[in-house]
């Protein structure tokens, strides 16, 4: 390296002599030993400059190397200096013969004294020149350490070059400037995020609108297919009652108009969504009014859009989208008529749900079970189908009546059953093994095996609020004219407390997302829960589902509405994904 660059002179010369004195210690200067350290120091200040990485390398080999020097130097000063720290050792210094002028010639027998105290100096001198070389070890492990520690400070030093010159040019440009170029750039960032905001709303515009049309579109078709169909079957009523000869091809026409009524009727249903959602929100009761500010109805209805519901959020409007929102006023009876067909599909052969969800105390039970509710308004519309189809059809119907409370399934028909399992077979599907079927007949006995069911269940607020009732029907059917078998289910189910968090309902939530997700059926996770394991064949495949979100209108419970549409919005993803 040059000397003149680096500032130094003589670096390799005072080095060179640093090395001699080491090995004769008559040849070491004092001014050396104190060159040499200047010249770390030295190296020192060049390396904190902006020096180009090849002078660096040899500069921290060279501080690496005087450094070594210097250590072997100390070691051996103090190795030199006895325990009492009065005078020099004499087993390390540089032997020196004595003038004839200091002690008289004598012989070497006649001395002794002098050989013992020789041999003791010699002991002495190779005790001393053995700790010399562990301590010579430890310095090469030294070495070893600083070398390591140099590709540290190397990297360091690169590191400090990198901020220093960043902060150079920070520095040297004035802080109007900087200031400046800081608003500038803000600026242009503001205006990129309203132009990206700006079309973002217009794109959601445009899907809203278009989706508007397409629900417009899809029940003007809806309305078109059930007119044609209404048409279809009034023409073949008239030709069965007009052509009495040609029995046997109206009899065919008759069967495959049967047949393509229910295929029509199923695509319907498809049409409008395998998964649908509705919200219900009960009125407020005498202790919420009592209230005051606490109990005020936080719910709002857009006006011509029943298709919407607004929750008002501390003052925020949380606008939510379902398939139809149910004002406090609605009787049930208005509720059910969405989920006609999917009573209707059940007999036809396919496997529908239908849930109500939301928290303790917000009317799913009511809407399920009350007076003129779903449970009532199904057993009595089932019949009528029934007794419609006498002619054409053989219709049998078996009844279960069960709950699901911290994953253990108990039969409320009889009610020694209870930890039951969950089994699928090809042949029949998800089924509860143990399960209590009853045949029924009428609505009565229908209505009546269900409310002596029910009252076998715990009434405990605590525990109707974690368990989930579940009313099953399972229909077979066998066509009288081709003698064709199917079979259909129908669930039921009075989910539990949305608040309780059971395990059930948030497995069903991540089941209705993976379905979502259009997922392999070996890798949805429908064995997470009991409830979700016996509802497979109906959440996933031609499986048709509705649920009723119940939802209170206080204040109180604004939070628990907000998640219990949040749940709803999870759900919302699936209709759309279809």
């Amino acid at each position: 390296i040059n000397a003149e660059y680096m500032g130094m002179e003589n670096v390799q010369v005072d080095m060179r002599s640093l090395e001699i004195g080491l090995q004769d210690a008559t040849r070491l200067q004092p001014q050396i030993i104190q060159n040499c350290k200047r010249h770390q120091n030295n190296i020192m200040l060049v390396l904190s400059t902006d020096l180009p990485e090849k002078y660096s390398f040899q500069l921290i080999a060279l501080y690496d190397q005087l450094g070594e020097y210097l250590e072997i130097y100390n070691a051996i000063s103090q190795a030199d200096v006895p325990a009492t720290g009065s005078k020099p050792n004499p087993a390390i210094q540089s032997p020196q013969r004595p003038s004839s002028s200091d002690s008289p010639s004598k012989p070497l027998d006649e001395s002794p004294q002098r050989s013992q105290r020789v041999g003791d100096s010699d002991e002495e001198g190779s005790s001393e020149i053995n700790e010399l070389k562990a301590k010579l070890a430890k310095l090469k492990a030294h070495r070893k350490a600083l070398n390591e520690e140099s590709t540290k400070v190397r990297e360091q030093l690169n590191d400090i070059r990198v901020k220093t010159t960043m902060q150079e040019q920070y520095v040297a440009e004035p802080p109007e400037n900087q200031i400046e170029k800081l608003r500038e750039r803000a600026n242009i960032t503001v205006r990129a995020s309203h132009k990206v905001l700006r079309q973002s709303r217009a794109e959601v515009a445009l899907i809203r609108a278009t989706f508007q049309q397409v629900k417009v579109d899809v029940d003007k078709y809806v309305r078109l297919w059930e007119a044609d169909l209404q048409k279809a079957t009034m023409m073949c009523e008239k030709l069965c009652k007009q052509e009495s000869k040609p029995f046997e091809t109206l009899k065919k026409l008759y069967v495959n108009e049967l047949q393509m009524r229910k295929k029509l009727y199923n695509k319907i249903q498809e049409f409008r969504g395998n998964t649908r959602i509705y919200c219900r929100v009960r009125p407020l009761n005498q202790e919420e009014r009592s209230k005051g500010a606490d109990g005020v109805d936080i719910t709002t209805f857009p006006p011509n859009c029943s298709t919407e519901i607004i929750l008002q959020e501390e003052g925020k409007p949380r606008i939510f989208e379902v398939d139809g929102a149910y004002k406090p006023n609605t009787p049930t009876r208005t509720v059910f008529e969405d989920a006609l067909g999917m009573v209707q599909c059940a007999i036809d052969g396919y496997n529908t749900c239908i849930f109500t969800y939301g928290q303790t105390g917000c009317g799913k039970t009511f809407t399920m079970h009350g007076p003129e509710g779903l449970v009532e308004l199904s057993v009595a519309n089932i019949f009528e189908t029934i007794q419609e189809r006498v002619e054409t059809e053989t219709i049998n119907l078996s009844l279960a009546v069960f709950e699901i409370a911290n994953e253990i399934i108990t039969d409320l028909i009889d009610t020694s059953k209870t930890n039951l399992m969950v089994h699928t077979s090809d042949q029949i599907g998800s089924y509860v093994e143990g399960l209590t079927f009853a045949p029924v007949a009428t609505p009565q006995e229908t209505t009546a095996r269900i409310a002596k069911a029910v009252a076998n269940r715990d009434s405990g607020e605590a525990h109707c609020a974690r368990s989930t009732l579940i009313v099953q029907f399972l229909f077979t059917c066998e066509n009288a004219h081709t003698g064709a078998n199917t079979t259909g289910k129908l669930y039921l189910i009075d989910c539990a407390g949305s608040e309780r968090q059971e395990k059930m309902c948030t497995q069903l939530g991540v089941v209705m997302e993976r379905l979502q997700q259009n997922t392999k059926g070996d890798q949805i996770p429908f064995k997470g829960s009991k409830l979700t394991h016996l509802l497979q064949d109906s959440l996933a495949g031609s499986g048709k589902q509705i649920f009723y979100i119940c939802i209170t209108p206080s204040k109180l419970h604004v939070a628990e509405s907000i998640n219990s549409m949040a749940f709803a919005f999870r759900l919302r993803g699936v209709i759309l994904g279809q």
